[in-house]
């Protein structure tokens, strides 16, 4: 199996809701459970879309490169641990 230096690096996963953590800095939780750091006020580059829930409310769906999701795990049947998935889930 061949992977791209950009497919090993990250994977794109959908915003599905926004918190403030301990620091007033809000995070994006994405659909594969983890958080992503949104900063309000980077160089040159103000979010005022993350000061009201309006604004946040529009970017739900919005893709953003996991941090800890690698797509080489996701392709070889891993969760983002590393560790192996079966592929079948009996509930």
């Amino acid at each position: 199996m061949i992977f791209s230096q950009a497919t090993l690096a990250e994977t794109m996963r959908k915003i599905v809701d926004f918190h403030l953590d301990g620091n007033s800095d809000w995070i994006a939780q994405l659909e594969c459970g983890h958080p992503q750091h949104i900063l309000y006020s980077p160089l040159c580059n103000h979010r005022y879309w993350l000061t009201t829930p309006q604004g946040r409310l529009g970017y739900l769906g919005l893709e953003l490169a996991c941090p800890v999701c690698r797509p080489i795990d996701l392709a070889l049947g891993r969760n983002c641990s590393g560790v192996e998935e079966p592929a079948i889930r009996v509930h």
